[in-house]
């Protein structure tokens, strides 16, 4: 008598009647190969109409911590797969095609996650519960880890309910799927810093955040994984600037030695050794104001994207607003470049960090056929200071 390889198969939530059925059949045909073993987590009683022998089941809210806590307490199976009934199976799941001592995950987000007992507690410590993501959003801590690689040779397709979803989210018309919006600069200044025009301004996150969240970050997050980054200055506020922002990764600078390029260039720096698997950077300040939702602006996500040029621009140069920058991953590490030649060739001794002469070199760097302006009117940064000083129709500087 052949002894099949023993499998739990964790379903993660449910779906309507029509696509239950669909999935049921496809899950069934498709792992014959295993002596399998029914587990289910969900919200409500619809776990009692599928066909199947559940020996387990849950609805707790926290599903994620209730599948970690699972995971832990078993152990008489050799494989464990997580899987949403999202995706509709056309194609067996055989061992010869997994590889044992990897975690092995279909599509780029873990609609499936299949692993050998062996990397059971790779996968708790990869997926990290202190982290407040969905399971569903926790597959960025696995495609960090080594022991991670993609399942090939298995046909799938997609319920009809969540094809959309699949295509904004993961392939995205865009072909984006993780946004990295990056904030950088002061965070929080009571006076005591100089600004690049050797001015002091009164400045603080505390002001603006609640505006980035509803501006950037939450609309993004309907269609893409957006994760943050900080690069800031030391102050009494540091705790609960992390606090809020969740950073993914994050650069404390101490001292007052520093200019909006330095602290750019660190910056970059730091999403270059952290950020790897981002497809597009939103790069910005803390003391900006939005008047609009970002993720409304008229981007070209394969191009290097600025807001506009600035009004005082002459013919020899073009000067543009360097409050935000937006661009995909081919051009994080061409735009350091840039700033660390703008370092090298101030254009006004009076302003010690600006980046508004920046489009010359960014263009040396990638041409300027990929360079793209969210607005081809000419607008103004500087008196954008206040709602009521309304000198571009983008943004407004938060600080006094």
């Amino acid at each position: 008598m052949i002894m099949l390889p023993k499998l739990a198969i964790i379903i993660y939530d449910l779906l309507n009647d029509r696509d239950r059925i669909k999935f049921q059949i496809s899950l069934l045909s498709n792992t014959r190969t295993f002596e399998r073993s029914f587990f289910f987590f969900g919200k409500n009683d619809n776990y009692k109409s599928y066909d199947l022998n559940f020996a387990k089941h849950n609805f707790d809210f926290d599903f994620k911590q209730s599948i970690l806590s699972f995971l832990y307490d078993t152990n008489q199976f050799d494989y464990y797969m997580i899987i949403t009934p999202r995706i509709l199976l056309n194609s067996e799941i055989i061992v010869n095609n997994l590889n044992l001592s990897k975690i092995n995950v279909l599509l780029k987000q873990n609609f499936l996650i299949l692993f050998h007992k062996n990397q059971k507690l790779n996968f708790i410590d990869s997926v990290n519960y202190l982290h407040n993501q969905t399971l569903l959003n926790d597959f960025d801590f696995l495609i960090q880890n080594q022991q991670t690689c993609f399942i090939e040779n298995l046909n799938f397709s997609i319920v009809d309910k969540y094809q959309t979803f699949y295509n904004n989210r993961l392939i995205n018309k865009n072909g984006i799927e993780k946004i990295a919006v990056c904030f950088t600069g002061i965070s929080h200044d009571d006076g005591k810093y100089l600004s690049g025009w050797n001015k002091q301004f009164k400045r603080s996150f505390v002001f603006t955040y609640e505006n980035h969240f509803e501006m950037i970050i939450n609309p993004f997050n309907e269609n893409y994984s957006v994760h943050t980054y900080l690069t800031t200055y030391d102050s009494e506020h540091t705790n609960s600037l992390l606090e809020i922002y969740k950073p993914s990764s994050y650069v404390i600078l101490y001292g007052f030695n520093h200019t909006m390029r330095s602290t750019y260039i660190r910056s970059i720096e730091n999403l270059i050794e952290t950020a790897s698997q981002i497809d597009f950077f939103i790069c910005t300040r803390f003391d900006i104001m939005f008047y609009d939702k970002l993720a409304n602006w008229n981007f070209n996500f394969s191009k290097f994207n600025f807001i506009f040029k600035e009004i005082w621009g002459c013919e020899k140069q073009i000067e543009v607003t360097d409050v935000l920058f937006a661009f995909p991953a081919r051009f994080l590490k061409s735009f350091l470049k840039a700033i660390i030649k703008a370092d090298e060739n101030p254009r006004r001794d009076q302003c010690s960090g600006e980046l508004h002469y920046i489009y010359e070199f960014i263009a040396e760097e990638i041409g300027e056929e990929n360079i793209h302006f969210v607005s081809e009117e000419f607008q103004s940064t500087a008196n954008a200071v206040g709602k009521e000083q309304k000198s571009n129709t983008f943004f407004y500087l938060c600080r006094e």
